[in-house]
């Protein structure tokens, strides 16, 4: 059960990483009922752990992808920090210098 757990986090993290929310839900939702049926057999309490098992790998998974991807984003775009104490802009206000 650990490495379904590891590869639904993984998935998860690819999901937050390349797709939209809505793709995600459907993933989820979809992950939960296969492991809820799958595990039906041996039980009502083993099909629902299975299930929340499964959600909360891809929620956690879907976080993670989320982050790398913001972490991407603000490498790529360059965003300066500015120290402290530092006005937040430069420039004067009013008239544009030329």
């Amino acid at each position: 059960m650990l490495w379904i757990a590891v590869g639904l986090f993984v998935l998860g993290v690819a999901c937050g990483a390349l797709i939209r929310l809505l793709v995600f839900v459907c993933v989820l939702v979809g992950g939960g009922v296969v492991a809820g049926v799958v595990m039906a057999p041996r039980g009502l309490g083993a099909a629902l752990l299975a299930a929340l098992v499964t959600v909360i790998a891809l929620q956690v998974g879907y976080v993670a992808g989320l982050i790398l991807r913001a972490l991407g984003r603000s490498r790529y775009s360059g965003t300066a920090t500015r120290r402290p104490g530092e006005p937040p802009v430069d420039a004067r206000l009013g008239e544009k210098g030329r």
